[in-house]
C-alpha cells in the first residue's frame, strides 16, 4: 500500500462544493468528569447507556444487573443487552399479535411490555444529563483535523452533518468553536435525539414497529377488531405514529443530501449491525452513483487499518476516490490500494 501524505491529498479534493460528515459511536468519547460520574476507566459513551438501563432492574433484575456489571467484557455485556432486547420485541410482538387475533381475556397489558418505551425515556433522561454536565465529548483531535481539512475546499462549500448518535455534542462543539457565527450546518439524526424520547432507535426499531403498527391499523380498517382500549394501550407501547413519519422524513433528507455530495467523510462508524439504517441508505445512493456514473470522493478517519479498508470494500471505492485519515497519528493520506480498483 503507497500513502502519499497530505500536501497532495488535500490539492486533490480541492474544489469540491458539497460536504457531508458521517458520525457514529467512534466520534463522541467520556470526559474525564464523565468517567468518574460513571464510575469507569474506559472512554466509551456506553456507560451513558447502561445507566440508564441499570435503572430498569426490576423489569428482569438477574439480566440487567449483568448487563450493567462494569467488570465484564463489554462485548459480552452488549450481547446480553441484545438478547434481552429482541426478548422485549418478542413479547411485544406475540402481544399484538394475540390483540389482533383478539385472543387476549383481559385488558390488563403485562408489565414486561412497558419496558421498551421506558426504556427510551431513560435514555432521553441520561443522554440529556451527560450532555449537560459536560460527560461527553467529540474525539477532538479528529474533529480538528477535519476542520483543518474543510478550508481547502473554498469558500463557497456546504456541508451537512449526518449521525447515528443521540447526544449533541456535535453542535456543541461547533458553537464553541464558532461562538460569533449565526450559521451551524444542518444536523440530521437518523437515530433521533435525546431531545424527544420517542424518537430514539435502536437498530431495526423501526422496521419491527411499523409492521406491528400495520397490523393494528389494518385490522381496524378491515373492522376484524374494534379500535378499542387494548389496541390504544398496544399503539402507545410502541411509539406515535407520528414518530415514524418524523424517521422517514429525516432519511429521505439524508438520501437527497448524500447523492449530491462531491465529498463523504466517515468518522467514528464501522457500519455494522448497529448502522444498518444509515448502510440500507447508502446503498441506495451507492446504487445512484453507479447510475449516474458519478462518484464522491471519500475520507476514511478510524484509527484501524483495517476498518479503513473494510469500509473502502464496502463502498466499493476505487483508488482516486479514497483518502484516509488515521485518528491515531493525525496523519492524512491518499491510499493506493490495489484491492480497490
Amino acid at each position: 500500500m503507497i500513502r502519499r501524505q497530505i500536501g497532495l491529498a488535500t490539492r486533490s479534493i480541492c474544489g469540491v462544493q458539497k460536504v457531508a460528515i458521517l458520525s457514529g459511536a467512534g466520534s463522541v468519547r467520556l470526559t474525564e468528569k464523565g468517567k468518574k460520574h460513571y464510575g469507569v476507566i474506559e472512554e466509551s459513551t456506553w456507560a451513558v447507556f447502561y445507566r440508564a438501563l441499570s435503572r430498569l432492574h426490576y423489569y428482569a433484575p438477574d439480566e440487567i444487573n449483568r448487563i450493567c456489571d462494569i467488570n465484564r467484557d463489554r462485548n459480552a455485556r452488549y450481547r446480553d443487552f441484545r438478547i434481552l432486547y429482541f426478548k422485549a420485541k418478542s413479547v411485544l410482538q406475540s402481544f399484538v399479535r394475540s390483540v389482533v387475533d383478539g385472543k387476549p381475556t383481559s385488558t390488563s397489558v403485562p408489565k414486561f411490555l412497558a419496558f421498551l418505551p421506558e426504556l427510551r425515556k431513560e435514555l432521553a433522561i441520561e443522554f440529556s444529563l451527560a450532555d449537560c454536565e459536560n460527560f461527553i465529548e467529540l474525539r477532538k483531535e479528529t474533529l480538528e483535523s477535519i476542520l483543518n481539512l474543510i478550508p481547502c475546499l473554498g469558500s463557497n462549500f456546504v456541508h451537512s452533518n449526518i449521525t447515528t448518535n443521540w447526544d449533541g455534542a456535535l453542535m456543541a462543539q461547533y458553537q464553541k468553536q464558532n461562538p460569533s457565527s449565526n450559521f451551524e450546518p444542518p444536523l440530521h439524526k437518523i437515530h433521533g435525539s435525546f431531545e424527544d424520547n420517542n424518537s430514539l432507535y435502536l437498530p431495526l426499531d423501526n422496521v419491527f414497529e411499523e409492521e406491528l403498527l400495520r397490523l393494528l391499523l389494518d385490522c381496524v380498517r378491515s373492522q376484524k377488531i374494534e379500535s378499542n382500549d387494548l389496541i390504544e394501550a398496544c399503539t402507545k407501547l410502541i411509539r406515535p405514529c407520528d414518530s415514524h413519519e418524523e424517521l422517514r422524513r429525516v432519511h429521505g433528507n439524508i438520501f437527497r443530501i448524500l447523492i449530491e455530495v462531491d465529498l463523504i467523510i466517515v468518522w467514528g462508524l464501522g457500519f455494522n449491525d448497529d448502522d444498518i439504517e444509515l448502510m440500507s441508505i447508502v446503498d441506495s445512493c451507492l446504487e445512484d452513483f453507479r447510475k449516474q456514473k458519478r462518484w464522491p470522493k471519500f475520507v476514511l478517519a478510524d484509527p484501524s487499518r483495517d476498518t479503513r479498508n473494510r469500509l473502502a470494500d464496502l463502498f466499493q471505492l476505487r483508488k482516486e476516490n479514497r483518502f484516509d485519515f488515521d485518528p491515531k497519528n493525525g496523519s492524512f493520506f491518499e491510499v493506493f490500494d490495489e484491492r480497490n480498483i
